[in-house]
């Protein structure tokens, strides 16, 4: 049996990487970072990759950054990830991209997951309904971890500037309101306004 090629174990390594759910860097970023090494392979394939809504996403971001600059960007992405809207901003653009390129088209799993979260609450809502307990309509919270003092803060911090919780703050604002408000993820108590404010005043499951 042949051994593998150098241009297979990295493409295969690549590829597993990029698609780890919290990890930083896309395709394009992982070559330019191995170029910057003395690591040496054989001249890339004409293989056509396809474009990510990830990809389409630090392409509007990034701007002007260099690699290894996606640290301040993590936390707008999962906030993006958990609004299905936001999402399909970027799939959409990949989408684009994709057909662009001559790929067929691949359904994109978050996204997915962020509706079917979606319907799951409204399924939940009903049912409360039905057993009485429809004291009022609460908005939805689509996000996977809804007892977190960011995620807490975030949802008071909308609630309290009249804005949809689907709403995503800029990461400047979004520290600048931080700021303002004294918050600390690490520090996250019954004396704060934020504290358990989507269990209070929003539907989650």
């Amino acid at each position: 049996m042949p051994a593998v090629s150098k241009t297979v174990i990295v493409e295969t390594l690549f590829s597993a990487l990029t698609e780890m759910e919290d990890f930083p860097y896309n395709n394009e970023e992982l070559y330019g970072f191995l170029k910057q090494t003395e690591f040496k392979m054989p001249k890339k394939s004409d293989i056509i990759r396809a474009t990510s809504a990830y990809d389409c996403f630090l392409k509007e971001n990034k701007s002007g950054k260099g690699f290894g600059d996606n640290s301040s960007l993590k936390e707008l992405w999962n906030s993006i990830k958990s609004n299905s809207t936001d999402l399909d901003k970027y799939q959409n653009m990949a989408n684009d991209a994709n057909i662009k390129k001559g790929l067929p088209l691949s359904k994109n799993p978050l996204s997915a997951n962020s509706k079917l979260i979606s319907q799951l609450i409204t399924l939940k809502q009903h049912n409360s309904t039905l057993h009485g307990n429809d004291s009022q309509i609460k908005p939805h919270f689509l996000g996977k971890k809804p007892h977190t003092s960011t995620n807490n803060y975030k949802q008071w911090k909308l609630s309290s500037l009249s804005l949809p919780p689907n709403h995503v703050l800029s990461k400047d604002i979004l520290a600048q309101y931080k700021n303002d408000d004294h918050f600390d993820q690490k520090i996250y108590t019954s004396s704060q306004p934020w504290y358990n404010f989507i269990s209070t005043h929003m539907i989650h499951i």
